[in-house]
C-alpha cells in the first residue's frame, strides 16, 4: 500500500505527510510577510473566531486566527506581527491561561491583526497605526538590549579571565608566599 504523494499548491515540491500547511517551506516564507494581512469579511464570521470573540481572550483569538488563516500560521509567525515570541503565543493559546487584561496590548494586537473593530469587546481608542508598530519596535529594543548585555558579558568574562589566566591560581598562591621578584630595569 502505497501512500498518496503531497505536493505544494504553489510550486509543487514534494511534501512530508504530516505537513500541517499546504505549502512547502520555501513557498510559505514568501507567502509570509512581517504584518498580518488583510482578511475577508467572511474569515471574521467563520465559527471558531467567533466563539474566540466572545470567550473575550485573546489567546483564544490567536488560536482560532492561525487555524482559520489561509496559508495556516505558525506561532512564531503570529508572534512576529505581534512583537511577541512563539513561547510568549503558545503560553497565550495555553487552555486554561488566564486573559490577558493590559488594554494597550489588546489594542495593539488587534490593530496588528486588523481586526474589525466593530468585532471587538473594548473600543480601540488610537488611530489605526500608532500602536501597529509600536510593538514590535519596542521588541526590537528589548532583542538588542538583550545582545548588547549578553556580548558585554561575555567580553567582561573573557577579559577577566584571560587577566587571571595568565597566571594559573596555584602559582598565584605560591607567588605570595615567596618573597617578591627584585626587577631590573635595562637602561
Amino acid at each position: 500500500m502505497q501512500k498518496s504523494v503531497r505536493r505544494c499548491e504553489k510550486c509543487g515540491a514534494r511534501m512530508a505527510c504530516d505537513r500541517v500547511s499546504n505549502h512547502c517551506g520555501s513557498c510559505l516564507r514568501l507567502l509570509i510577510t512581517n504584518e498580518a494581512p488583510v482578511q475577508p469579511d467572511e474569515f471574521w464570521v467563520t465559527k471558531s473566531i467567533q466563539a474566540a470573540l466572545e470567550s473575550r481572550h485573546f489567546g483564544c483569538l490567536f488560536a482560532a486566527y492561525r487555524k482559520e488563516a489561509s496559508p495556516r500560521l505558525s506561532q512564531a509567525v503570529l508572534g512576529r506581527w505581534l512583537g511577541l515570541t512563539q513561547a510568549q503565543v503558545s503560553r497565550l493559546e495555553m487552555p486554561g491561561s488566564r486573559p490577558p487584561s493590559d488594554l494597550v496590548k489588546l489594542e495593539r494586537w488587534a490593530k496588528a491583526l486588523r481586526v474589525p473593530p466593530g468585532l471587538l469587546w473594548f473600543s480601540v481608542s488610537h488611530p489605526s497605526g500608532e500602536l501597529a508598530g509600536r510593538g514590535s519596535d519596542l521588541s526590537l529594543e528589548r532583542v538588542h538590549r538583550r545582545q548588547f548585555l549578553k556580548t558585554a558579558g561575555v567580553s567582561a568574562t573573557a577579559i577577566g579571565a584571560s587577566l587571571l589566566g595568565a597566571v594559573p591560581p596555584s602559582r598565584v598562591a605560591a607567588r605570595s608566599r615567596a618573597a617578591p621578584m627584585s626587577r631590573s630595569c635595562a637602561t
